[in-house]
């Protein structure tokens, strides 16, 4: 394996005459911006430097940065703030972060974000600004589903302010979590949940109790607000059916609405359908009537609608005329 220059790991700054730059200002923004952007005086990242950065006696100062692309600005002790008369300015400096699986983007906080905070990039729904990072929260589609890009602040930022996301890989430094269970991001702005909110999001799987394996999710405009599924069953006697019938289809699983019951006929010369929750709840006001064979025939407006998880569906061939070799019933359901 090809070896690497040691890294330049506690830079000397110097005046144009060769003396060290005692007590100049290193200011730090975001690249291409005049926003400031935090540096830190340690390799956890826990203590931010002074922004401009004071160079100490010897012309140096310790520097380090959390992945991203800034610009810097070298002013003379006695300048002003933002300087008036840089020394220079050097701009689209890349950092470059330990060789790992995490994939970390710097960008714009829209409003104050706490460190490890689960957030989205805008796309200015909502009443928010395109392209800058909020809060995610479970109570809304543009803040959660709808979110095109999800991750989590590597810091505390406010409004306005540089900032670093991890979108993908690990995230450490949590408290409290369950080992092996999926996070989603909470109704509580920022926080994650074991509870799926009202627009379930999942931000990750905890690995750890103190950390989370993420699950970045680029979610489509267009994906339908609902998955849409069918339930139902078809009663056959190839010697023609000569009795009305009633059939358990389906336990539910989650919740759910009916959207439609349909009704198809083969043979005979007449048959009358309907479908039920829970052994009384009809589907259909009066049951459907399947005039024509090999038609599919829908029996219109429902009712009973709403499906909860364990209730029980039933699909009914109420009568039958001319017997008939196969009748089949399908319920059609929507699934928020």
């Amino acid at each position: 394996m090809p070896g690497n220059v040691m890294p330049f790991v506690l830079p000397q700054w110097l005046t144009n005459s060769g003396a060290p730059a005692v007590g100049y200002k290193l200011f730090c923004y975001g690249a291409g911006t005049s926003t400031k952007a935090t540096t830190y005086s340690d390799y956890a990242l826990s203590v931010p430097n002074t922004n401009p950065i004071v160079l100490d006696s010897s012309g140096r100062a310790p520097v380090f940065l959390t992945p991203g692309i800034y610009k810097f600005v070298m002013a003379l002790n006695t300048d002003t703030d933002p300087p008036s008369v840089p020394i220079w300015t050097i701009d689209n400096v890349s950092s470059i972060p330990l060789q790992s699986a995490n994939i970390d983007v710097s960008g714009i906080a829209g409003e104050s974000i706490a460190l490890n905070a689960a957030v989205f990039l805008s796309d200015g729904t909502g009443g928010k600004t395109a392209g800058r990072w909020y809060n995610m929260h479970g109570d809304a589609a543009y803040s959660s589903t709808a979110a095109k890009q999800t991750g989590f602040a590597l810091g505390t930022y406010s409004a306005a302010q540089v900032c670093s996301v991890r979108i993908e890989g690990q995230l450490t430094g949590l408290a409290g979590l369950s080992t092996g269970s999926v996070y989603y991001a909470s109704a509580t702005p920022g926080a994650v949940t074991l509870t799926p909110p009202a627009y379930p999001q999942v931000v990750g799987v905890a690995d750890s109790t103190t950390s989370l394996i993420l699950s970045p999710q680029l979610v489509a405009a267009t994906l339908p607000a609902a998955l849409h599924i069918s339930r139902g069953g078809t009663y056959a006697n190839p010697n023609g059916i000569g009795a009305a019938i009633t059939l358990i289809a389906w336990y539910a699983s989650y919740n759910c609405t009916v959207t439609a019951v349909k009704g198809y006929r083969v043979g005979g010369s007449g048959a009358t359908v309907n479908a039920r929750r829970n052994g009384s709840l009809t589907h259909l006001a009066s049951d459907l009537s399947l005039t024509s064979s090999d038609t599919y025939m829908d029996g219109g407006a429902v009712q009973n609608a709403s499906y909860a998880a364990g209730d029980k569906l039933e699909i009914m061939v109420t009568g039958v005329t001319g017997a008939p070799t196969a009748v089949a019933v399908q319920v059609e359901l929507s699934v928020p």
